[in-house]
């Protein structure tokens, strides 16, 4: 992988807390020398700061790292496209999403899957409709704010 792009989503990662917790049951601190090789290489960006980082955002790195991996280059492309959306946000709509995102964690598996299969199915609908919905929804909840604008996930 180009290796101005690690650290960004390296960051991005500990940042948006993209690994389960389950895995941090286990409170082994992991040195950066311990790591394997291909780890250590991709990783190198980070070497200095690795000690100051918790066993949880080590592990979190990790699992970001593994994710990477494993994806083919088209999956990789998309990832590096999403991840030059976010650096281009403000740093207000970034908190805003971050914050929503929290939400989405506390949320049941139930609801969970049940507000992805919502927004899959609002993302297949024509974009005039939308644009009505979202109109619908602000003059139904005019405090409320909806949450910025996603653009095709695969642009």
């Amino acid at each position: 992988m180009c290796s101005r792009m690690i650290k960004p989503l390296i960051q991005l990662i500990l940042c948006l807390g993209l690994a389960s917790g389950s895995l941090y049951a286990e409170e082994k601190t992991l040195d950066f020398d311990q790591l394997t090789p291909e780890q250590k290489q991709q990783l190198a960006p980070f070497k200095e700061k690795w000690p100051q980082l918790s066993s949880e955002q080590r592990q979190k790195v990790l699992t970001g790292l593994e994710r990477w991996n494993s994806m083919d280059s088209s999956q990789k492309q998309i990832v590096k496209k999403r991840f030059e959306r976010w650096r281009k946000l403000p740093q207000q709509e970034k908190r805003q999403l971050r914050r929503m995102y929290e939400k989405y964690r506390e949320l049941s598996p139930q609801r969970q899957e049940r507000l992805k299969r919502t927004f899959k199915k609002f993302r297949s609908l024509p974009p005039e409709r939308r644009n009505e919905l979202r109109e619908r929804f602000l003059r139904k909840h005019p405090n409320k704010k909806l949450p910025p604008r996603t653009h095709n996930r695969n642009k």
